[in-house]
């Protein structure tokens, strides 16, 4: 998932993967009524060089406030600046072999995250078990298991903080929340109240207080056209934690798809625009990367923040979507190559490429906002924010780390090797105010 470039995102089944964007093997998806499923749409593969390095200069931010919303407005950081922080030159940490025990060969890791006390927690959706491992990457025990009982899982998706240091973890193929303790205990396993009139949805988020941040898809009926772009809805809610009653915080646009033919074949597209979603100290952040807007609701379901920093969008050329799609054609297997010709026939394009690809609140309470990189490019390059939204400078992380947590002194994330050897690595990260 980390290696693949910027114009594709996680497959439907991971929630936080579409929502918060995280990077990897796009797919094409089916609806209901017996639409085909299609599968195997890939991304770029980046490449580009360095750019130099030079300190930041001085940055500006104006806060104005309109009606009770506080507004800060950002300028862009000079494009080649970057924070004094450190990474390290590899990874001090790194779990994931083709061979070897079990345990530590890794099939579709969905998310990680890391203790107080130094241990890893990895989803590794392809056994459905949470696997635990030593702060020197030593595995220790896995927690749950494939099914459909207590402390069980379909399709283990995504690890959260739960309040009282408690793990939560999200099912999406039974659209449950399971709790954990800190030594692996099962607590109670749950389903938050998505909505009605919505398709299952997902737990994206979990607020200081225990508040669940939920996400519903708008049911396809009435949005498809025979042929064409369509750009679905996404509901948003926040669910107290006993998972019963929600507060609704609005439907939004979400992501764009292709559908085209008889059968009606989904695909997403791969520079598509999207919702990022994030839980940044008590608010819910709702981002669309249409703009460089991040928007940020309290636990009342009132927006209380925007945050914006001066971004121009570029088009997209139909030169970028014709190389995008014989690449996927050109890695295909032959006996497939000409349906896919047929099958990217006519495809759209859509009006510009996101304002950016990925939001991470980092542990510090700094938001951390991805730039999309153009085909061509394989820079990560993040725009931190301080807590209160003012812009800090640039930071830029190793390429092909699809980042999963960042730390007070670390990343944690995911990088695919050779024959797509999947690899949790923990980085050091030494901030310094230079």
């Amino acid at each position: 998932m980390a290696a693949a470039g910027e114009a594709s995102h996680e497959a439907e089944r991971s929630p936080r993967g579409l929502i918060r964007a995280r990077l990897g093997t796009d797919v094409l998806t089916a609806v209901p009524r017996g639409l085909a499923l299609l599968s195997g749409v890939t991304g770029i593969v980046l490449a580009g060089c360095q750019a130099p390095v030079q300190a930041p200069d001085a940055l500006v931010s104006t806060v104005r406030d309109s009606a009770g919303v506080r507004i800060v407005e950002n300028e862009a950081p000079a494009p080649a600046s970057r924070l004094p922080w450190v990474i390290g030159s590899g990874p001090s940490v790194s779990v994931g072999a083709l061979d070897g025990d079990a345990p530590y060969q890794l099939f579709g890791v969905e998310d990680a995250m890391r203790l107080a006390d130094g241990r890893i927690l990895i989803a590794n959706s392809g056994t459905s078990e949470v696997r635990v491992f030593d702060e020197a990457g030593v595995f220790i025990e896995s927690w749950g298991r494939e099914g459909e009982g207590p402390g069980e899982f379909v399709s283990l998706t995504d690890l959260m903080v739960w309040p009282g240091d408690s793990v939560m973890a999200w099912d999406f193929g039974q659209y449950r929340l399971t709790l954990f303790d800190q030594a692996g205990g099962l607590g109670r396993t749950f389903s938050p109240l998505l909505g009605p009139d919505l398709e299952p949805g997902s737990a994206v988020g979990v607020l200081p207080d225990g508040t669940i941040l939920t996400a519903g898809r708008v049911p396809w009926a009435g949005q498809e056209p025979i042929t064409g772009l369509v750009r679905r809805s996404r509901e948003y809610a926040l669910v107290d934690p006993s998972g019963e009653s929600r507060l609704d915080l609005g439907l939004h646009p979400d992501e764009e798809y292709f559908i085209k033919g008889e059968r009606l074949a989904i695909m997403r597209h791969p520079f598509r625009r999207l919702n990022h979603t994030e839980v940044w100290g008590a608010r819910a952040i709702i981002a669309p990367s249409d703009r460089y807007e991040i928007r940020g609701y309290g636990g009342d379901g009132a927006l209380e923040v925007l945050v914006r920093r001066a971004h121009t969008l570029l088009n997209v050329t139909q030169a970028d979507l014709d190389a995008h799609l014989a690449g996927r054609v050109a890695e295909s297997d032959p006996s497939e190559q000409s349906a896919l010709r047929q099958l990217f026939d006519g495809f759209p394009l859509v009006e510009s490429f996101p304002a950016f690809s990925q939001v991470l609140v980092d542990t510090t309470g700094d938001l951390w906002v991805k730039e999309y990189a153009r085909p061509g490019d394989d820079r990560s390059v993040w725009t931190v924010f301080d807590g209160e939204g003012r812009v800090r400078g640039l930071v830029e992380t190793p390429p092909g780390l699809l980042l999963y947590e960042i730390g007070p002194d670390y990343l944690l994330g995911r990088a695919t090797g050779e024959l797509d050897v999947e690899r949790v690595e923990l980085w050091s990260l030494a901030r310094s105010e230079g």
